[in-house]
């Protein structure tokens, strides 16, 4: 008797085993549904982000963030993001800025090309589109300043129309890009106002930076007869060997101040890091933006 209740036991469980693995290899040749039982997602769920780590990463900034102007701090920046029922981002804006337009653009490019979640869904189970916010916490970077001789022109046309950019630095001519040049309305626009001048413009930033040593860096050069001048302004600080800046001074020599009062090295938590050797640098930013008419082109 013994026997056979161990026959039958075993016979049971091979049983078993057999229709787990048939029914286990049944359900992988078939395929997805359309959508998900409601009995594994009894309500509505949101996006699960996938891989945010490698989203973007402050390789992808290193450039942007070096080149920001001093008096610049880089925030925390918030983006809105619309995930589609496959999980991908169909678009993206931002809500609240880091400060830097070149940084919000460079994390909606990266966003889209890269993020992929797990999609919503609602409460029927069923994959929707939503649209979130994602929180970007920006890795503050030093100020980066090097002897160097910046020029960058603008041509704008009487009415509208694309502008033309122009930047040289050192003397070699730089790429500019639409995007980039087109950015150049929000500040461009208000100088018309603020000058009274008609017609076609051309606007030109002249920036030079030099270490000093002795006599005072050669000042810029006289502008044009016809140009007028809307800004211009030059800083003074010592930078110590850790990169802090000390004893600076902005000397305003023509227009509105080119960054905010007491947005300065002196002032912020921003270190400055430079190329030259010595320990105690003297450090002299010159910078002029010139107006002036031109024919249309």
């Amino acid at each position: 008797m013994l026997a056979i209740v161990a026959i039958l036991t075993v016979a049971r469980l091979v049983t078993m085993v057999w229709l787990l693995d048939a029914g286990w290899a049944w359900s992988l040749r078939q395929p997805l549904p359309p959508a998900v039982d409601r009995w594994m997602f009894p309500g509505p769920r949101a996006p699960v982000p996938l891989d945010r780590a490698t989203w973007l990463t402050s390789a992808d900034y290193a450039d942007d963030a070096d080149d920001a102007p001093w008096w610049q701090r880089i925030e925390p920046s918030v983006i809105g993001l619309r995930v589609s029922p496959e999980g991908k981002v169909q678009d993206c804006w931002t809500e609240r800025t880091s400060g830097s337009a070149q940084l919000n653009d460079l994390a909606c490019e990266r966003i889209m090309q890269r993020a992929r979640f797990v999609p919503a869904y609602d409460a029927n189970g069923r994959a929707v589109a939503v649209d979130i916010r994602q929180r970007i916490n920006w890795i503050a970077r030093p100020y980066r300043i090097e002897p160097r001789e910046w020029s960058y022109t603008i041509d704008m046309p009487a009415h509208g129309g694309a502008l033309r950019c122009d930047a040289i630095m050192d003397g070699e001519r730089l790429a500019v890009s639409a995007k980039e040049c087109e950015r150049e309305r929000e500040w461009v626009q208000p100088l018309r106002r603020q000058t009274g001048l008609s017609g076609a413009l051309r606007i030109t930033v002249r920036t030079r930076s030099a270490v000093r040593s002795g006599a005072p860096p050669a000042p810029l050069p006289p502008p044009p007869a016809r140009a007028q001048v809307v800004e211009e302004n030059r800083l003074w600080m010592r930078v110590d060997s850790d990169g802090t800046a000390h004893d600076c001074r902005d000397e305003h020599i023509a227009g509105d101040r080119w960054a905010p009062p007491g947005r300065n090295p002196c002032t912020l938590e921003r270190r400055v890091v430079s190329p030259a050797t010595e320990r105690d640098q003297q450090w002299v930013i010159q910078r002029r933006v010139m107006v002036e008419t031109t024919p249309q082109w």
